[in-house]
Parts: structure tokens; C-alpha cells; sequence
């Protein structure tokens, strides 16, 4: 590259040039924790001398280049374009948006865009592991460079208003403009966060970020007091619960590990059951290690679990206020297995984003400790472990042979972490790491 495009290093988090002294640059280093709540410093240039043709790069990681696991198949860098006035305010929370979610590992922002582009790839050579994302007028033509190619013909506006709307973007507005082979690596769109697959079939769903109301006014005194919660990250769900077939194959890799009772109804697809908060803690740690696919997998926070379950909605179960026939497993839920014994996953409907059995069947087990109310209760989606019982985990959804009411999506009980028995099970969350309070 050439001198205009010198780029300055750091570890963690997305840089942007912020001034110099003495032809030396000085980095402000943006921390995941105090990014987003912070203004973005106002035209900072990103070169010796200041800007280049009002052009800017902006970085994540070390030198621009992804920190988190790589999925097997996706791009190994991301370079999204955004080709309007480096100045423009919308422009530039866009780029940290982009850098933000994991889409981008680096942003060149400014409306001469094209020149420094090709300086980019005279350095780096065309190659196929750069995904290039850009977002420019109807009239403006990307260039065709690489294999994975894709354009939002929307402004900085527009998509910045799409993205605060979990699963409203349209598929359709991601134009390709050149031959895509494999997956896109685009973690912050609706668009292409697709499913996954991990070993023993295990499906993972895109749960996208969002705000809701967590808890219920008429409901007990512990899904108390409603409070609005802002997940301001997307993650991937297993769409159904952990089964035994799953379960058995970490039993299978682990020495001393014995094989959970299954009472005698059956293994293969139904949910793994006897399984205590440790257990599942186990389960997820070798999980992560050994998916194929370098997640990061763990149990589902309370608030990130209510969230999924709610699917947007705000009624007692993703379906109505009303249990229904035959839309879940419980004692008076109107199946064949009420009050009798687990169902094989997948017997149900799934709720709005194709997660299963998030009402009855089986508890599941979330990381957070046990509070009695939501007073003072995180705000972001984190697991609650402070100032509590933590020798006592939540559990959540209900199961074979309970009352509707206690399917509800706020409903929230309590069982020691060290406890089986024939109604626990749990799912897994999988590509963060855990955000604890």
C-alpha cells in the first residue's frame, strides 16, 4: 500500500485514527464494553498529514483482521465499502455498525473509495478468502473483485433503520454482483444469517438482535417487575433441546462419564433428560471444542432464552394466551405424551424463528443464578450471577407433566445446579462468549 494508507495496529476492539504528533499516529482504541455508548470522534483522519481524498479505514482486531473463530466455509476477512461522504453522520455509525456485529473487519468509508480499493488489492492480491460488502447509491457499480461479492443499494439511513429490525431485512435487497461460492460472511444482516449444522444433527437457529418487555405484570411475584431488555447482539440457538443421541456422543468422547437414565421411553431424538446444570456446563465446554466449526457454545442467558422463546411476541406462549391442542408436551397440552413421558424433538410447531419445544416438554436450564425478582436486574441480555444464589440456577419452559400455566414464556423456577431428574434438560446458545453481570 502506499504512504496515504498507512495503517496503525492494536488488539481488541475497532480503531480510527484520532490525531497526530510528531509524524506519529495516536490510535483511540474502541473496547466492546464502551464502544456503542460512545460518540465517534468527528472526521479523523487515518493517514500522515490527515485524510486521504476524504477517505477513511477503519479497523477491527489486529491489523483489520478478524479476532473471533472463523466458520468453516465463510470468508476469512470482510472488507465492507461504504461509498458516501466520509462526513456524513449515518455513514459513519453505519461503519460502526458493520464493524460492531462482526460483518466487517475493515471499513473504507468516503466517497473516492475506488482508488484506495485497488491500492488494497494490489497489496493483498485478489484473493478468495476477502468478502467485499458495499452499500452505495442505485447508480454506483462495484467493481468485481474476489468471489464473494454482495451490495446493499439502500443509504446508510435506510439500512442503519432495517438493522434495528430483527428479521425484516429483505433477502432480496442482497444483490450479488458476482458469482458468490460458499456463505457470506455477514453476522449482522437477517439476510444471510442463516442456520447451522454442527456434528449429530445438531441445528442451530439465528436468533437476531433485539429488545423486548421481559417478565409479566399478572404474572408471580418473581417475573417481577417488567423491564425492558436490548440484546444488542445476534447468536445462534439450537432449535431444539440437547437429545440423547447428542448428549451420548460427549459421553462417548469423555472418560468417566456415564450415560444419563432415560427412564426407559427411548434416546436417540428425544431430549436428554437427568441432567444436571453441571452436566450441561460439561456438555457445552466440549461442545465448543469439538464442533468442526470453531463456535464458541454455552447455556442461554434467562433474558436471552425469554427472548427466543417470545420470538416478538408478547402473548403467554409464541402462539396465542391460550395452551391450545397439540402445540406442546404438558399435563392438559392435549398430546400424546401429556403427563406420560417426554416427546421426540421436532413433534411440535416451532415458534416464529424455528426453535422447538421452547414450552414444555422438558426445564432447561439457563447460566444465571437464582433471584427472587427482576429488581435491579440487567438491562443487555447478560447472565445475572451477582449478589444471588448460585448454588441454584433458573430454569425455563415448563415440562411433560405440568400445567399449562407454567409454560408460559415468563414463568421462571429454580432447581439446585447439582440436581437430575426425569424433567431437566437444557439447549445451547453457540458464537459468543458469555456476558455475565
Amino acid at each position: 500500500m502506499g504512504d496515504d494508507l498507512l495503517l496503525g495496529t492494536t488488539k481488541g476492539g475497532w480503531i480510527v485514527p484520532q490525531e497526530t504528533h510528531d509524524d506519529e499516529i495516536v490510535w483511540v482504541k474502541w473496547q466492546q464494553e464502551t464502544r456503542l455508548a460512545r460518540e465517534i470522534p468527528p472526521n479523523p483522519p487515518f493517514a500522515k498529514g490527515g485524510t486521504a481524498d476524504g477517505v477513511e479505514l477503519w479497523l477491527a482486531g489486529e491489523n483489520g483482521k478478524p479476532e473471533r473463530p472463523t466458520v468453516a466455509g465463510w470468508p476469512v476477512l470482510s472488507v465492507a465499502v461504504i461509498g458516501y461522504p466520509a462526513t456524513d453522520a449515518d455513514a459513519r455509525r453505519l461503519a460502526a455498525k458493520l464493524l460492531d456485529n462482526g460483518t466487517a473487519d475493515q471499513v473504507l468509508l468516503g466517497e473516492d473509495w475506488r482508488k484506495h480499493q485497488a491500492e488494497m488489492m494490489q497489496g493483498w492480491g485478489k484473493l478468495p478468502g476477502v468478502q467485499w460488502l458495499y452499500v452505495m447509491p442505485n447508480d454506483h457499480q462495484p467493481p468485481k473483485y474476489g468471489d464473494h461479492i454482495a451490495r446493499f443499494a439502500m443509504s446508510p439511513e435506510e439500512l442503519l433503520e432495517k438493522l434495528a429490525k430483527p428479521g425484516v431485512l429483505d433477502p432480496n435487497s442482497l444483490q450479488a454482483k458476482a458469482k458468490i461460492k460458499g456463505e457470506p460472511r455477514l453476522m449482522g444482516f437477517a439476510a444471510a444469517m442463516k442456520s447451522l449444522e454442527l456434528p449429530q444433527g445438531m441445528k442451530l437457529m439465528p436468533v437476531l438482535q433485539g429488545s423486548f418487555q421481559m417478565g409479566s405484570a399478572t404474572g408471580a411475584d418473581d417475573e417481577k417487575p417488567v423491564h425492558t431488555v436490548n440484546i444488542g447482539y445476534d447468536f445462534w440457538m439450537s432449535a431444539t433441546e440437547v437429545t440423547f443421541a447428542q448428549y451420548d456422543a460427549y459421553v462417548a468422547a469423555v472418560k468417566g462419564k456415564e450415560k444419563p437414565d432415560d427412564q426407559g421411553w427411548g434416546r436417540d431424538t428425544r431430549p436428554v433428560i437427568n441432567v444436571s446444570w453441571d452436566d450441561a456446563q460439561g456438555y457445552v465446554k466440549w461442545l465448543s471444542e469439538s464442533n468442526g466449526q470453531g463456535l464458541s457454545c454455552r447455556l442461554p442467558t434467562e433474558a436471552e432464552w425469554e427472548y427466543a422463546a417470545r420470538a416478538g411476541t408478547t402473548t403467554d406462549y409464541f402462539w396465542g394466551d391460550d395452551i391450545g391442542k397439540n402445540n406442546a408436551n404438558c399435563d392438559g397440552c392435549g398430546s400424546e405424551w401429556d403427563n406420560k413421558q417426554t416427546a421426540p424433538v421436532v413433534s411440535f410447531k416451532p415458534n416464529q424463528w424455528g426453535l422447538q419445544d421452547m414450552h414444555g416438554n422438558v426445564w432447561e436450564w439457563t447460566q444465571d443464578c437464582w433471584h427472587d425478582n427482576y429488581a435491579d436486574a440487567p438491562a443487555d441480555g447478560t447472565a445475572w450471577e451477582s449478589n444471588a444464589d448460585c448454588g441454584r440456577r433458573v430454569v425455563r419452559g415448563g415440562s411433560w407433566n405440568l400445567s399449562p400455566n407454567l409454560l408460559r414464556s415468563s414463568y421462571r423456577y429454580d432447581n439446585a445446579r447439582d440436581y437430575r431428574y426425569d424433567v431437566l434438560g437444557f439447549r445451547v446458545v453457540c458464537g459468543l462468549p458469555l456476558p455475565v453481570r
